[in-house]
């Protein structure tokens, strides 16, 4: 008895689809969608790859999905890395410059206190983005915030309370009971510790609401899996 047939069969990597108005034999062969395979002759649905792999560009088989993230050797990381220990190094010298000459008078007309608290936390802030990079774990997802937020609050609040002393100062010429109550009482400095309070209030929060965690992204670029920290909570991260 001779084969008769409409179409070929359809080899792996494609399905089979019924065509309207023909006999059940007669079929068509279409590729399999994106990420699914079929590894057989004849197949009716093709198989979805898991999560962890992806689609062979023949949609044969399915591969294992590479683990990516801004590793210290990659050429962003490493760039990254060399910024912030070269900006860091630059703070802590610096540092060093006015600790050497705090006697002197240009250091102590600009509030050495002042000066030391921001340097420092300058220094911090830098050295914090090295958190960002290499492969990301529990406790560098918290700590890439809290460190930072609380180390940027302490940078802003000192620029904030050193102008407010610039300002006062340039008010002496006719002093009012209350700039002579502020220089006195050195309330402009008073700015720092509300302000960082009022951020590690905000952190702890955060951090016993939603705090960040390790996040997979199988989606984004195909054949990787990409880890990353995510913030638990956009309100709290803004």
């Amino acid at each position: 008895i001779p084969l008769s047939v409409c179409h070929k069969s359809c080899g792996p990597g494609f399905r089979k689809i019924a065509l309207e108005n023909r006999v059940v034999c007669c079929y068509d062969c279409i590729p399999c969608p994106n990420n699914e395979i079929s590894n057989e002759t004849d197949v009716d649905q093709c198989v979805k790859c898991p999560e962890n792999q992806y689609a062979n560009t023949e949609k044969k088989h399915c591969l294992e999905k590479s683990v990516s993230f801004l590793a210290h050797e990659d050429p962003l990381g490493l760039a990254l890395t060399i910024t912030a220990l070269c900006l860091s190094a630059l703070t802590a010298v610096v540092l060093g410059v006015f600790v050497k000459n705090r006697d002197t008078p240009i250091v102590k007309a600009n509030n050495r206190a002042l000066s030391y608290t921001l340097l420092i936390t300058l220094t911090i802030c830098f050295l914090c983005s090295l958190l960002f990079i290499g492969r990301p774990n529990t406790a560098t997802c918290i700590l890439q915030q809290t460190i930072f937020g609380v180390a940027f609050t302490v940078a802003l609040s000192t620029v904030l309370a050193k102008a407010i002393t610039v300002v006062i100062a340039f008010k002496i010429t006719f002093p009012g009971r209350m700039v002579r109550w502020l220089m006195i009482s050195r309330a402009p400095n008073l700015i720092i510790p509300v302000c960082t309070l009022v951020q590690l209030v905000l952190c702890g929060i955060w951090m016993a609401t939603s705090p960040p965690f390790i996040d997979q992204d199988a989606y984004a670029e195909p054949g990787h899996i990409i880890i990353l920290c995510n913030k638990g909570s956009a309100v709290a991260f803004h």
